[in-house]
């Protein structure tokens, strides 16, 4: 009955899975460093200050662009503006002579892409926000 009702379907009841929802993170990382077209974009310039906050507040992600799709820019520059690309290889590269907090760029990165239980279930995580 099950198979009689996925034929009727939509798509024929097809089901994907995104890497992003079923791989561990240090997975995914490991497989964007060996894509050539992999890209990183901030909503905040990565520059060193007193207490690196930009480092904890900015917001990363990931793309992969076509070449006619890139906006070059530099992260750890003051005045990247915000979501333009950079090789994600030369983010690797640049990385530790910037942030010298004594994480790898992969230790930081992996912080940023999982959330905490604080995060999620703290006292100001309401129904408002």
């Amino acid at each position: 009955d099950l198979s009689a009702v996925a034929r009727r379907m939509p798509k024929g009841g097809h089901l994907h899975i995104h890497f992003n929802a079923c791989l561990a993170p240090h997975v995914l990382l490991n497989i964007a460093k060996d894509m050539d077209r992999m890209f990183i974009t901030s909503d905040l310039p990565l520059v060193f200050d007193d207490d690196c906050s930009n480092f904890d507040r900015c917001e990363i992600q990931f793309s992969l662009l076509s070449p006619e799709k890139e906006t070059p820019g530099n992260l750890f520059s003051a005045t990247y503006k915000a979501r333009q690309t950079m090789k994600f290889s030369r983010f690797l590269e640049m990385f530790p002579q910037i942030y010298t907090k004594g994480a790898t760029a992969d230790e930081w990165l992996l912080e940023k892409l999982m959330f905490h239980e604080e995060e999620a279930h703290n006292s100001l995580q309401t129904a408002c926000g």
